[in-house]
């Protein structure tokens, strides 16, 4: 897919800001020769770049970009991308991801991240195979998993200091 745009100027410089004597007129045949217009091609950007690295050759269509086929093997709901939206997306190079930022489409976006999250990550970034692909998405759970252990913990500490201390019960 690539997008067109036509220019319709001339292939000459301006050469009037640098004080050089204009051109030496031309003959009727190049004047309208100078005044088609050139077509220039511009590749429209893919919203899932290829990754840079070079294809196995053995059916492995990883990192290949939004055009790629997607295994059966990765298809399918994803919690981590639900779970862990953004910090998910750098990770597997999957950049519409960072939206989730925005107030009030970060949750539609974990939606979204969750149901077509496993195949732009596919897409996006080099795998060796399907079994390691499905083992980075299960960390993805693990990490989010410890992450809100240690956000309960310290959130029950914090409660146990607050009602220890208990300011209000030291005013009379």
């Amino acid at each position: 897919m690539e997008e067109t745009i036509l220019d319709l100027g001339s292939d000459q410089p301006d050469d009037q800001s640098s004080g050089a004597s204009p051109p030496p007129p031309q003959a009727p045949a190049q004047t309208q020769q100078q005044n088609t217009p050139k077509v220039i091609s511009n590749p429209v950007v893919d919203p899932i770049a290829a990754s840079t690295s070079v294809p196995t050759g053995d059916g492995n269509t990883s990192g290949q970009g939004s055009g790629a086929a997607v295994p059966e093997g990765v298809k399918g709901w994803g919690w981590g991308p639900f779970l862990m939206t953004w910090v998910w997306s750098i990770g597997n190079n999957v950049w519409i991801g960072l939206l989730a930022l925005i107030p009030y489409l970060g949750f539609i976006m974990a939606i979204v991240l969750g149901i077509k999250g496993r195949e732009w990550a596919w897409q996006a970034k080099h795998w060796d195979s399907v079994e390691q692909f499905n083992e980075s998405q299960k960390k993805w759970v693990k990490v989010w998993l410890i992450w809100m252990g240690v956000i309960l913990i310290i959130s029950i500490l914090g409660l146990i200091i607050i009602v220890a201390v208990n300011p209000a019960a030291n005013i009379e």
